[in-house]
């Protein structure tokens, strides 16, 4: 077996490895965030909207430790994204802040560099490629998932701020038209009070 087919064949155990563990991550994750006394929106949210899009976003972390063909990877980047894009729209529904947004984020990246880490220290028959490549893996997704969630937060604060821009125009147009009638009232009350 050369270099390249024992790399490939760790990624992939590796990748099994964290699938397996995948409840004991999401645990320390929410354990992470919980003790985060910056972070108050959390505690309120039932586990699996808590959970929301991140097992989809484990899951894209796992297929790209397995992929090797770039269609593959365009596919998966796809799905990582659509993933990361749904976890900023429903922490924006919850009420989350973006600083929110972005602590989880930072959680659930050392949870997972603590899981790398425990598995390399009880793997030293791995080559170094292996962990290099999931070291990469691990920075993209949570660099991209950061950028991918809060250009949707910061998209969905945009169509809201635009909705209150609308509704202060409507009202401002309601305003006028009532400052109309009164100075349309005055006037006949004082073409009235003039005629008698």
């Amino acid at each position: 077996m050369n270099r390249t087919q024992k790399t490939d064949e760790q990624l992939a155990a590796l990748a099994s490895h964290l699938s397996v563990r995948r409840a004991a991550i999401l645990q320390a994750w929410r354990d992470a965030v919980k003790a985060d006394r910056e972070l108050s929106a959390p505690s309120s949210l039932p586990r699996t909207q808590f959970n929301d899009h991140i097992p989809g976003l484990l899951d894209a972390f796992e297929k790209s430790l397995h992929i090797h063909s770039s269609q593959e990877q365009v596919a998966a980047t796809e799905e990582r994204k659509e993933d990361a894009a749904s976890h900023g729209l429903q922490r924006w529904q919850q009420g989350y802040h973006l600083r929110e947004v972005t602590r989880e984020w930072g959680h659930l990246q050392l949870c997972l560099v603590s899981e790398l880490e425990e598995y390399s220290t009880a793997h030293h028959d791995l080559e170094p490629s292996t962990m290099a490549i999931a070291w990469r893996a691990l920075a993209t997704l949570c660099s991209q998932g950061v950028s991918d969630s809060t250009t949707q937060y910061f998209h969905l604060q945009q169509v809201e701020a635009e909705g209150h821009v609308r509704d202060m125009e409507q009202t401002l147009e309601e305003v006028r038209v009532l400052d109309r009638r009164r100075m349309d009232m005055f006037r006949q009350a004082a073409h009235d009070l003039r005629g008698n």
